[in-house]
């Protein structure tokens, strides 16, 4: 592969497929994804899996933009003919509550979506349900509504970084990894996530250009351009963001 982002993309899309294919019965959607080999594999094949489940069970204008973008075309085509959807209005963490713990991560890094659909993107709500999962998979919660708060936002540093301090301070900083991950892939663009971490308070700044560099590593297999992307970074960052970037 050229890169672990595009087989990222192509093993999400399976799971996509596969919960299409099973009419919508999770279950069965996520036993065709244990058919691979590695937990990464898995991983990234549950991911599509629980995707297809929120865009199916919501209408579109539910939907977060970055959902929306992804998948707002299949939400109404299935709708009507999927009950066996799994979400519950009543119950936000629904099913990744009530699913086998190895699937709970992957379904609680796509679950936000469903929460502030049944929040009415009451974010400070939101940040309170992620708070209520296993201990485990809170920051992997936080990080997800990161990531819907780049979608919401339509990755806005000024507005993304608002709504991230709707949560606790705990949960601020795992809001930034999620946001900042989808700053850059959206667009496949390293400076779109620089920027945001130029803004950052120090306390969130390291974690950021972390979270930078796991991205740069997904996107580009040349250790040279990862370093080039690498030194727009702050200047008290650059050494650390390359040293990270030019690892194996």
């Amino acid at each position: 592969w050229q890169s672990t982002f595009l087989q990222y993309q192509c093993l999400h899309g399976l799971g996509h497929r596969l919960t299409l294919y099973f009419d919508h019965h999770i279950h069965k959607a996520l036993g065709g994804c244990d058919a691979l080999v590695s937990s990464w594999e898995r991983e990234s094949c549950y991911g599509g899996v629980f995707m297809e489940n929120i865009g199916a069970s919501l209408q579109p204008h539910d939907l977060p933009q970055d959902v929306q973008e992804t998948h707002g075309r299949h939400a109404m085509v299935h709708r009507d003919e999927s009950p066996k959807s799994l979400l519950r209005p009543e119950d936000p963490l629904y099913p990744c509550n009530a699913i086998d713990q190895h699937y709970q991560r992957a379904c609680y890094r796509m679950q936000s979506s469903a929460i502030v659909a049944f929040t009415q993107y009451d974010f400070a709500q939101a940040f309170q349900e992620c708070g209520k999962v296993p201990a485990e998979f809170v920051s992997v919660c936080y990080q997800s509504l990161g990531r819907d708060v780049s979608g919401y936002t339509l990755r806005d540093p000024t507005k993304t970084i608002a709504l991230c301090q709707k949560g606790s301070s705990d949960s601020l900083t795992q809001c930034f990894v999620g946001a900042v991950k989808d700053f850059i892939l959206t667009h496949a663009d390293p400076q779109r996530g620089l920027a945001l971490c130029r803004r950052l308070n120090e306390a969130s700044k390291e974690a950021c250009y972390a979270a930078t560099v796991d991205v740069l590593r997904s996107l580009y297999p040349d250790r040279e351009k990862r370093a080039q992307s690498c030194a727009q970074a702050e200047d008290a960052y650059i050494a650390a963001c390359q040293a990270a970037a030019s690892a194996s």
